[in-house]
Order: structure tokens, then C-alpha cells, then sequence
């Protein structure tokens, strides 16, 4: 995702500081849309956002996952 621009370095670094995995992500998204995809980026945990709450990145990371929205 990275290579294609569609997230940044330092999100990158988030979501696998997470502990989430692409397959992870790609999984949700196919199951539950774009909601399936916010609720584990946006899981908030110990206090703090796991990754982000951004809806730009969010939709991005949607965009790359599934193509067809």
C-alpha cells in the first residue's frame, strides 16, 4: 500500500505496530464494507485510538481493498 501511495509510512507503522495484518484488514472489509474495515482502525484501546479515525485514511485503505465502492 505503500508503494501505491495510498497510506503513508508512519500509518503503515501504526497498523502493524497494532498488531493488524493486511489479511486481517482484507477479511473485514469483504465481510462488513467499510464499516468492517473502521471498527478495527478505530478500536479504542488502553484510552487511545488503535490506528486512526480518520475517515481519509480510512476510505483509502477501503478504496485499495475493495476497488468496487
Amino acid at each position: 500500500m505503500i508503494d501505491t501511495k495510498v497510506i503513508s509510512q508512519g500509518v503503515t507503522r501504526k497498523v502493524a505496530g497494532s498488531g493488524l495484518q493486511l489479511k486481517h484488514l482484507s477479511i473485514e472489509s469483504k465481510i462488513n464494507g467499510l464499516s468492517g474495515l473502521r471498527s478495527p482502525l478505530s478500536e479504542v484501546t488502553n484510552g487511545q485510538i488503535r490506528v486512526t479515525k480518520s475517515e481519509k485514511i480510512i476510505c483509502a485503505i477501503a478504496s485499495y481493498l475493495l476497488p468496487d465502492i
